[in-house]
């Protein structure tokens, strides 16, 4: 008897313990796997003409999307980049309407995902500028971020002839209901999100203690990254070095089937006759030293790219190697990201 009641004192305990976990990474929900109310509220703030600010850990490739949906004309320029580009906005073009439609961990799979939502609404604009990063011809590159996308990936090639492998990012999701890992970023957020402390807020002001999401698309950094002293933007740069610059890990030559849907994507805009040119983020002076040396094949991706752009006549903005353009430390935010006043320095003669 006493081992009966034992039993069943455990097995409730244990189901409690159960249910507390996927009640907190449910409604805590630290990377917003679950929460797609929150894309909406920043897409409807943005839409009012708004700034948004106090915005974390949300899927921007499901805003970019509710932006598309949302979008009643074309827009004269389209910005497609990695994280790398977020900061490009109104402010370096002409009289032109823009979106920054840039995602963090962005690949070549992203790139064309965000075109094909476009494209498929008959929405393209008249000049995309596409930032092309080296990790984008790797095979062997680990960044799943973009299978939020996977549908509009696939519909771009509507013969099939390019094969990727099934999503996995619905797999993720529900298997952290129960993740420790997720309960203890949770726990964190749980509070703020449930009393509505951590919801986007509207605001007039660019520059805020957090991220703020412009009405372009771009992004105003959070006060403690824009103005991070020197000796912590280095640091920065050491730890992106000594982490192992992941999305550049066993990257050692250059993907045909990534050139290949690369190429896809440029004759589209060709065909179309979309105004293209390339962005070639620069990585910060350390950083690209030790790339050099353990990724030689970063360089052979930009004279590709290069090359590419010379053949077909499209005018190339940047380069991976800072030393080319210029660029010293004071250039950047941490290792992999240029700051305004290098992006200036880039881009100031960009317009239609």
């Amino acid at each position: 008897m006493l081992m009966k009641r034992f039993i069943l004192q455990t097995s409730f305990m244990a189901l409690l313990l159960m249910l507390i976990v996927v009640f907190v990474n449910y409604f805590g929900d630290a990377a917003r796997l679950f929460d797609n109310g929150y894309v909406k509220k920043i897409t409807r703030i943005i839409n009012s003409g708004k700034y948004v600010t106090n915005i974390t850990n949300y899927d921007e490739r499901l805003f970019d999307r509710e932006m598309v949906e949302t979008c009643k004309r074309p827009y004269d320029v389209l910005i497609l980049g990695s994280s790398r580009t977020k900061l490009i906005g109104t402010d370096y073009f002409k009289n032109e309407r823009i979106f920054n439609c840039s995602v963090s961990r962005g690949t070549i799979e992203d790139m064309v995902a965000i075109y094909q939502m476009y494209r498929a609404k008959n929405m393209l604009p008249a000049k995309v500028l596409l930032c092309v990063d080296p990790w984008f011809f790797s095979k062997n590159i680990n960044l799943p971020q973009w299978q939020t996308l996977y549908t509009e990936y696939s519909q771009f090639f509507g013969d099939g002839k390019v094969i990727h492998i099934a999503p996995v990012q619905k797999i993720r999701k529900y298997t952290s209901l129960w993740s420790r890992s997720y309960f203890q970023n949770s726990l964190k957020t749980v509070y703020g999100n449930i009393t509505g402390a951590n919801n986007p807020r509207a605001t007039l002001q660019k520059d805020n203690i957090t991220d703020t999401r412009l009405t372009d698309g771009s992004i105003s950094y959070a006060e403690a990254y824009r103005n991070a002293p020197q000796a912590e933007v280095d640091k920065k740069a050491l730890k992106y070095i000594t982490s192992g610059m992941l999305s550049l890990k066993d990257y050692n030559t250059l993907s045909h089937e990534a050139i290949q849907v690369f190429n896809m994507l440029v004759d589209d805009c060709k065909k179309r006759n979309i105004i293209l040119e390339f962005f070639l983020p620069p990585y910060h002076p350390m950083v690209f030293s030790a790339v050099r040396k353990t990724y030689p094949v970063v360089l052979t991706a930009e004279d590709y790219v290069r090359s590419y752009a010379a053949a077909n006549k499209i005018r190339v903005y940047g380069s991976y190697n800072p030393e080319k353009l210029g660029l010293d430390a004071s250039y950047f935010f941490d290792g992999a990201h240029a700051n305004e006043a290098a992006m200036r320095k880039l881009l100031s003669g960009l317009d239609l």
